[in-house]
């Protein structure tokens, strides 16, 4: 093709070429102002400038392509490769495309229909027969003696690796340990001295207990209590009939026990209040007492917790009228 077919042929292409270019712009410019934020006006002032300056070149890239025309020129030398392009900003994210068809259940035995059946493989061919092996060489016999005679050496051969004990040398003779005492004579001391040192196996009261020893003592290290008793006991009362008891005992535990005495306490005439058990109280000339916790009234119908101790005594009868005194009497 000839230089003059060819620049036709340009200029034929330039105003499909330049109208392609103005109309994917286009686009693009119109896809970027549909994706922007109307509310983001910075963003769209500078995407405006922009596309201002675009197409102010593309005016210029469109000039270029419609006065193009192809000169035979020499060869150009090769220009230098231009630096990499910057990354461009992420796109929108697309559209969820639409739920695919639920897909239908099949049962197990339509799974088994749609395995094929197998086929029935071909017989493979016989292998052929192995060669012979050859023949073995014939054993020698051998008589009962002989075996007896064989058996005797090796048992011979194996006692002689066997080493015979030596016998060892006398060890020293240990010391010889503390007497031992009857169990009848058992001594008991009455007390613990701190301050002294006391064999294993020493008995001694203490703490109103029975202690053991159960190694060299150092102090009370060393000691056991084998026979609780009570160190220390005292009682002390809380409120009118509340004790309480406190013992110690010869290992250190401590226990503690709260007893109720409903001890009988005269708390005077009944007044409107609470009454405890033991509480005696006098209303109506009779005296009362509380067998349980209550807050009636003595003598009521439907009092709770009240019983007559001393009943209220009858009046006595009147006296004889006396008789006038004779004379006068002075005193």
């Amino acid at each position: 093709m000839d230089v003059k077919n060819i620049e036709m042929q340009m200029k034929a292409l330039a105003p499909i070429i330049a109208d392609y270019v103005k109309q994917s712009v286009d686009m693009l410019r119109s896809e970027i102002m549909m994706r922007m934020d109307e509310h983001d006006k910075e963003m769209t002032l500078r995407m405006d400038d922009m596309m201002a300056k675009m197409d102010a070149q593309m005016a210029i890239y469109m000039q270029e392509i419609k006065s193009f025309e192809p000169v035979n020129g020499k060869d150009g030398v090769d220009g230098k490769d231009g630096l990499p392009g910057r990354d461009g900003i992420d796109g929108v994210h697309g559209k969820d495309g639409k739920d695919g068809i639920n897909g239908k259940s099949i049962e197990i035995e339509e799974i088994i229909k749609l395995i094929p059946e197998p086929i029935k493989g071909i017989d493979g061919i016989n292998g052929k027969d192995g060669i012979d092996g050859v023949n073995g060489i014939d054993g020698k016999s051998i008589s009962f003696e002989e075996i007896q005679k064989l058996a005797q050496a090796e048992i011979t051969k194996q006692m002689a690796l066997i080493k015979m004990p030596v016998d060892g040398l006398n060890g020293t003779n240990g010391k010889d340990g503390q007497p031992g005492r009857d169990g009848l004579h058992l001594e008991i001391l009455p007390g613990i001295e701190e301050s002294k040192s006391y064999r294993r196996g020493t008995y001694a009261k203490h703490l109103g207990g029975l202690w053991r020893s159960y190694e060299s003592t150092n102090g009370l290290k060393g000691w056991e209590c084998i026979v609780e008793g009570i160190a220390e006991l005292s009682v002390e009362q809380e409120g009118e009939r509340i004790f309480k008891a406190k013992a110690t005992l010869s290992s250190g535990t401590v226990t503690e026990k709260q007893m109720y005495i409903p001890a009988q306490i005269y708390k005077g005439v009944w007044v409107a209040g609470g009454y405890d058990v033991g509480d005696s109280v006098t209303w109506g000339g009779s005296q009362w007492h509380c067998n349980e916790a209550t807050y009636d009234k003595p003598g009521e119908a439907g009092s709770k917790g009240w019983k007559l101790c001393v009943k209220r005594g009858r009046d006595g009868k009147d006296g004889t009228n006396g008789k006038d005194a004779v004379g006068v009497i002075k005193i």
